[in-house]
């Protein structure tokens, strides 16, 4: 249990908004990879994908909390007509990289978040240690040389 200065310490809060950010990119991650999933099963149907097929598995997506059915009413909307085909198996395939590039951009948020959590952790694990907040950010290590402005002067 936290002690009352560790309740009221901005390192301990920082670490208890980071952790929650983490937590839901995680929520929103595990939602993307299982419509992920369902939509690889339906890409790799081809041209024999039917629009029922579709729809029960849009309904899954909705039915599971994954998408709002608004939303879904919105992408099935776009769906070529005609009951099947190459058209079809295009659209799906259109929309399986679409979930699969958000998916690649979420984990690589969460990587960056995660990273952030670990640093608000020391921060806050120091603090409760030296009962000392943590420094500002600034400049990690010595001047770099190389992108130094050179002295001003006469020369």
């Amino acid at each position: 249990m936290r002690s009352s200065n560790e309740q009221n310490s901005p390192a301990f809060a920082l670490l208890g908004k980071v952790k929650a950010q983490f937590n839901h990119i995680g929520e929103v991650k595990s939602n993307l990879s299982a419509i992920s999933k369902l939509l690889d099963k339906l890409t790799n149907l081809g041209d024999v994908v039917t629009e029922d097929e579709i729809i029960k598995t849009a309904g899954t997506i909705v039915g599971k909390g994954w998408m709002p059915a608004n939303q879904m009413a919105g992408l099935l909307a776009d769906m070529p007509p005609n009951g099947g085909g190459a058209a079809l198996a295009k659209w799906v395939l259109g929309h399986d990289i679409e979930i699969k590039q958000q998916l690649l951009q979420v984990e690589q948020l969460q990587e960056s978040v995660g990273h952030q959590m670990g640093v608000s952790a020391s921060h806050a694990i120091r603090e409760a240690l030296t009962g000392q907040e943590p420094p500002e950010a600034g400049p990690v290590g010595p001047p770099n040389p190389l992108t130094a402005m050179p002295p001003q002067g006469n020369a």
